[in-house]
């Protein structure tokens, strides 16, 4: 019996890809407060956008590693400031929502309809939707804006009382993938 070099390095380099990437799903990607988040708790936070790029991938192929990653990363973001809200409410005694309430929630104003009319008219050459149909999406993402400015300012101040480290985020690459070209044993006749 003989054993052929190559067809030994692809069969053991798909016997190990199964175990390397089980452990890849547990890698840490960021630690907050002491408690590590996962590239297993990142995936299942962003399976959603995630299946939606699978679905446009070929629409915008050269734009789709990018937007994975972006992807990942906004997922990341939100596990970061749930787990700073999650210690802040823990060391506060109280809940995730009253955090928010308290701190978010309770600063936004609803702008008056002069606000709105006014920030319409200051950007009606970049709204395309007619005046009377364009005022409650104004409304609403003048709602929006402050809400995310609020919260940012939580997320910043939780930032300074809880320790966060984020680790860089690489996705998972084929074994093969990484070389510049294929595998000494791949030219060979075998």
């Amino acid at each position: 019996m003989t054993f052929r070099p190559c067809l030994v390095a692809v069969a053991f380099a798909v016997s190990i890809s199964g175990p390397l990437l089980a452990q890849a799903t547990s890698k840490p990607f960021a630690t907050v407060n002491g408690e590590t988040i996962t590239e297993a708790q990142v995936m299942k936070a962003a399976a959603a956008d995630l299946a939606e790029l699978e679905a446009k991938k070929a629409q915008s192929p050269a734009t789709y590693d990018r937007d994975k990653l972006v992807i990942l990363h906004n997922a990341l973001d939100d596990i970061i400031e749930d787990k700073l809200i999650s210690a802040a409410a823990a060391r506060d005694k109280t809940t995730k929502e009253q955090i928010i309430f308290a701190e978010i929630d309770s600063n936004v104003a609803t702008p008056s309809a002069e606000e709105v009319e006014e920030f319409y008219q200051a950007n009606k050459s970049r709204i395309s939707a007619p005046h009377d149909q364009a005022l409650p999406l104004v409304k609403q993402y003048m709602i929006d804006q402050q809400r995310n400015q609020y919260r940012n300012a939580l997320d910043y101040a939780l930032k300074k009382q809880f320790p966060v480290k984020v680790l860089p985020l690489i996705t998972t690459v084929p074994v093969f993938d990484r070389l510049a070209r294929p595998p000494p044993c791949a030219s060979r006749n075998v």
